[in-house]
C-alpha cells in the first residue's frame, strides 16, 4: 500500500520502545523523495512475545533493522527472511537487554566471558 503510493519509498530505521507492563510501540521511519515526506509509523504491540509480521518483503533494508529490534525487545517478526542474532552473542538470545525489566545477570555473563562494567564510585567532591 505504502509502497505502491510512495515508489520510492525508503525505509530509514525501524526501533522499539518498552513501555512498561508487556506494553510495546515499534516506530517505522520511511523516507519518500519524490514527495518530499518523511512517514513515521507507529504500532503497539502487547504481550510478553509480541509478534507482528515483517516488512522486508516490501522494504528489504528493515532487514537489519527488525532483527535487531527482535534481539533487544523480544518483538517476533513473522516470515522474516533471516531471523538470526545480529549483536548478541548466542549465550545472550532471549535475555532482551533494552527491555526495562532486563537485568544483568552476572553469572550468566561470567559464563560466556563478557565482563560487565563496574559501577562507578565517587571520590572526592563537594558532597563528600
Amino acid at each position: 500500500m505504502i509502497n505502491e503510493e510512495v515508489h520510492d519509498a525508503l525505509p530509514e530505521s525501524v526501533f522499539g520502545i518498552d513501555l512498561e507492563n508487556d506494553k510495546y510501540e515499534l516506530i517505522y521511519i520511511i523516507w519518500s523523495h519524490s514527495n518530499r515526506l518523511l512517514l513515521q509509523l507507529r504500532v503497539s504491540l502487547e504481550g510478553e512475545r509480541p509478534e507482528i509480521e515483517s516488512t522486508c518483503d516490501i522494504f528489504p533494508g528493515f532487514e537489519w533493522h527488525e532483527r535487531e529490534t527482535r534481539e533487544m525487545f523480544g518483538i517476533e517478526f513473522k516470515n522474516h527472511p533471516d531471523p538470526r542474532l545480529l549483536l548478541l552473542p548466542d549465550e545472550l538470545e532471549g535475555a532482551f537487554p533494552l527491555r526495562k525489566r532486563f537485568q544483568t545477570d552476572r553469572s550468566r555473563l561470567d559464563e560466556t566471558g563478557i565482563t560487565p562494567p563496574k559501577t562507578p564510585t565517587r571520590t572526592g567532591g563537594a558532597n563528600q
